[in-house]
């Protein structure tokens, strides 16, 4: 089952608990509420905070939806007003640096009462229900908290989210040295996210000082021009998040503009030993049984089980959904999607792709990568693309480049010798499995996204802290 999206305004209504009024609610939001203290002194003046939260799974739509609700009382305007910044995670490493994750000390403070109890719902419904989307919702004070909902999910399980919030605050605190960086980082951390703002919106400027920020700001509005007096009536523009006119301009955009492909990659180590299992379709068994090579058999074995894995993730199918089949020069093909794979001694990978795709994995660093073996897999031209890289780390790179373009099935070739290691539409990645690091290349269409998994055991994480080669900049 594909992701189907709500329209926006439905989502405002809900979470909101209806608060305009409209009669057009389509699920009550019963919101749970957790109390918590966070100073000595209210804790001596029994003064509590408290934040509120919903979360459940809709069967129709394959998906789980968070809610987290408005500024409600007096104690939660002196969250939003009087609590400021504060340190929240340490640090996070991120494009092989740290980065330190900075927030309004109030919302932190709110999410950090919750987000155990969040994490051990999420998953619960997640484990029951393992191919469904995640929806997070919030207004006003409540879209702060979506928002470090959706980092924390992403962070701790590699889940990106679909982020929808409604008279946005800015919950993110960067400071003009990272804040480049801090914006590359949020810019990660979802499927789509749309931080609904009116420009008019006086709460959607909160906190009202430099440095801080939203995810990713969205503008809407009836009218797109800000002005004093408009700002100064909150309750005007504050909450009619409920009219579809807001959104129809961004609707009819997204429906016009071309959907950008995107290509999976999937890595696993090969264990020791194998539990071996049948698998789908038979004639997949048929080549296993027939592979009398224990370490090819091996290899073989957890490509397909890292397929299959990718498939299910990436698509929410299995190998019968899939149309897998073989074809006379050996390849696999899906009638699904663009799928690949690749082994080597010790790991393997796996490619789901929108469109046509080859991979190929081999390691980084290995003694049997010598000049000579340069010379022969590379033209004159190929072999300057890396100058930086060390000999075996530039035969690895031009190798997996070519497999993977061989593998992608221009038939302009006869072997991969012959691909161009330098075509467009190729990424090489690379990236640690265990304890050493990996050469890994994917060939799809110019432009498509690309993200990478490993694969251990039922446990899906995706990875950010890889490193792509850039043939005129190397690394």
């Amino acid at each position: 089952m594909g992701y189907r999206r709500l329209p926006f305004e439905e989502y405002f209504i809900n979470t909101s608990e209806d608060f305009t009024h409209t009669g057009r609610v389509t699920y009550p939001v019963k919101y749970t509420a957790v109390k918590y203290n966070t100073t000595k002194f209210f804790k001596l003046f029994g003064i509590s905070h408290e934040v509120n939260y919903e979360i459940h799974y809709e069967p129709d739509r394959d998906v789980i939806q968070l809610h987290f609700q408005r500024t409600f009382g007096m104690i939660d305007w002196v969250a939003n007003i009087f609590e400021f910044a504060s340190r929240y995670y340490h640090a996070i490493e991120f494009e092989g640096e740290r980065l330190q994750l900075r927030v309004h000390h109030g919302w932190g403070n709110m999410y950090l009462a919750i987000k155990r109890e969040v994490r051990e719902k999420w998953k619960a419904l997640k484990d029951a229900h393992p191919d469904a989307a995640t929806e997070i919702l919030g207004w006003s004070l409540g879209s702060g908290i979506a928002c470090l909902c959706c980092q924390d999910l992403n962070y701790n399980f590699g889940v990106k989210p679909y982020l929808y919030t409604f008279g946005s605050v800015r919950p993110f605190k960067c400071t003009p040295l990272n804040k480049k960086r801090m914006h590359r980082y949020l810019a990660t951390l979802y499927t789509d996210c749309e931080n609904f703002a009116d420009v008019n919106d006086l709460i959607t400027y909160m906190p009202p000082f430099r440095g801080f920020t939203m995810i990713r700001r969205v503008n809407v509005g009836t009218d797109l021009k800000r002005s004093f007096f408009r700002l100064i009536h909150p309750l005007r523009y504050h909450v009619h998040y409920d009219l579809p006119e807001l959104y129809r301009a961004i609707v009819e955009r997204t429906a016009e503009e071309p959907k950008p492909g995107r290509t999976d990659v999937y890595l696993a180590l090969i264990p020791d030993p194998i539990d071996y299992r049948p698998v789908l379709p038979a004639e997949r068994q048929a080549q296993l049984d027939a592979t009398r090579n224990e370490q090819v058999r091996a290899q073989r074995y957890t490509a397909w089980q890292t397929l299959l894995a990718g498939l299910r993730h990436s698509r929410g199918i299995g190998a019968e959904e899939a149309g897998l089949k073989r074809c006379e020069n050996g390849k696999w093909i899906s009638e699904a999607c663009g799928v690949s794979i690749s082994h080597c001694r010790t790991a393997v990978a796996a490619a789901v792709s929108d469109g046509a795709v080859g991979v190929d994995i081999e390691p980084y660093e290995d003694a049997r990568y010598r000049e000579a073996l340069l010379s022969r897999i590379a033209s004159e031209p190929e072999r300057g693309l890396f100058p930086s890289l060390t000999i075996g780390q530039r035969i690895a790179a031009l190798w997996t480049r070519k497999e993977a373009a061989f593998k992608r099935g221009t038939g302009n070739t006869a072997s991969p010798i012959g691909e161009n290691a330098a075509a467009n539409g190729i990424r090489t990645a690379v990236i640690r499995l265990g304890d050493r690091d990996y050469a890994v290349s994917a060939a799809a269409e110019e432009g498509t996204a690309l993200r990478i998994f490993t694969v251990s055991g039922e446990t899906i994480t995706e990875r950010t802290d890889f490193t792509l080669l850039e043939t005129q900049d190397p690394v």
